[in-house]
């Protein structure tokens, strides 16, 4: 941050330097390329160039001041205006607490259970979703061309995510049977 400042400071000094250069007197600067301050002439432009200065370290000081934190108000913090996706359904899903009576040891468990079965359920229908990607991706690499090792690690994937669901299709089963 206070590069920033002091890179600020500077360009506006040197844009104040170009200004007094850009408005200086015609007859000040001949084809000889004498130097912007004659020496044999009154010394009238020196003042100009150390008032710009001063001013720039007004500026800088002024930037200091803004920058320390007992002058800094705090802000408040607000909602964002943009909420990525995976913000956005953890916002839908936090409304998904248990609203009964915490002493009820039975009914939480009634709950535990259902948002069990409810993320066993989410992955099932997720991972049939994803193996048939994977199945489109692999034949694609079949056809591409793709080394045997790549195809084996493949298919390892896609079975491994294809017996996860079914041992978590036989789970549900299984609670829904003992409920």
């Amino acid at each position: 941050m206070k590069k920033l400042i002091v890179t600020l400071v500077l360009l506006a000094a040197a844009l104040l330097v170009c200004n007094y250069l850009r408005t200086a007197e015609p007859s000040s600067m001949s084809a000889k390329r004498q130097p912007v301050l004659n020496h044999s002439e009154p010394a009238s432009k020196a003042p100009k160039i150390e008032e710009a200065l001063a001013h720039a370290s007004e500026l800088k000081e002024q930037a200091v001041e803004l920058d320390s934190p007992e002058t800094a108000e705090p802000t408040p913090i607000r909602q964002p205006d943009y909420l990525p996706p995976i913000a956005q359904r953890e916002a839908k899903t936090s409304g998904y607490q248990y609203q009964g009576d915490l002493d009820d040891h039975q009914a939480y468990l009634q709950f535990q259970h259902q948002q069990q079965a409810d993320i066993k359920q989410a992955y099932i229908v997720a991972a049939k979703v994803k193996v048939e990607q994977l199945k489109e991706l692999l034949a694609r690499g079949e056809r591409e061309g793709i080394s045997e090792e790549q195809r084996q690690f493949a298919r390892g994937k896609i079975a491994a995510i294809e017996k996860m669901s079914a041992e978590l299709e036989e789970q549900l089963e299984a609670q829904t049977i003992a409920q």
